[in-house]
């Protein structure tokens, strides 16, 4: 049986759509967007909708003639719960390989809301990165330009910096790349730093090898 997928590849000349047909069809969106996807087809969800929407998927799955294995329907949950310790985890161990003492080190955390161009904060995953940086002793900056600031203090205890100021801190975390973020070069984001800072991008927004550390 022939499986078709439609994709879009996304070049430095542009995008493009395009039909792959073969029997086996393997989906990766690297380690940000594959929970995402697996989110959106029902691997793991909201809560209340969660166990009808994995009760469905592993019919589906089944359908197919494959078994879903032991707790599989909460893949995309986990690995979206995860994510954000994970990153605040690899952005440690970089600064300290650039000589930083992470006790009070200052960390600028670009982007609060859920997604991209969007000012919703709920259930935003950025706030775990948030938490595991002050929890290893970093004192952490917020600035979102889309975000509301009474919001986000509300929800999360967070009052945003609404213009950081330029070598003041010893990395930048490139969460959310709203258009105004996405807009900046490596150059341009790393004059937030000391000149020794770490620049992470965590959805590889930048051109590959420019900043010191990507998902």
């Amino acid at each position: 049986q022939t499986t078709e997928a439609h994709c879009r590849i996304t070049t430095e000349g542009g995008s493009i759509k395009h039909l792959i047909r073969a029997r086996w069809v393997v989906l990766c969106a690297g380690a940000v967007q594959t929970p995402a996807i697996l989110l959106r087809s029902g691997l793991g969800g909201p809560l209340g909708l969660t166990e009808q929407r994995e009760k469905i998927a592993g019919r589906r799955i089944r359908q197919f003639g494959k078994r879903d294995t032991a707790n599989f329907g909460k893949a995309g949950r986990r690995v979206n719960d995860n994510m954000g310790p994970y990153a605040a985890a690899e952005l440690v161990k970089a600064m300290i390989k650039k000589g930083h003492t992470i006790a009070k080190s200052r960390v600028l955390v670009m982007g609060l809301t859920f997604k991209e161009n969007c000012p919703d904060l709920r259930n935003t995953r950025v706030i775990d990165v948030v938490n595991e940086l002050k929890d290893f002793g970093c004192q952490v900056d917020v600035t979102d330009c889309w975000a509301n600031n009474e919001e986000a203090e509300h929800e999360y205890g967070i009052s945003l910096v609404p213009e950081p100021k330029a070598g003041e801190y010893d990395a930048v975390f490139l969460a959310v790349p709203h258009r105004e973020y996405a807009g900046l070069s490596a150059e341009q984001l790393r004059a937030y730093t000391n000149g020794n800072g770490v620049l992470f991008d965590l959805k590889g927004v930048l051109p590959l090898g420019e900043a010191d550390l990507r998902l």
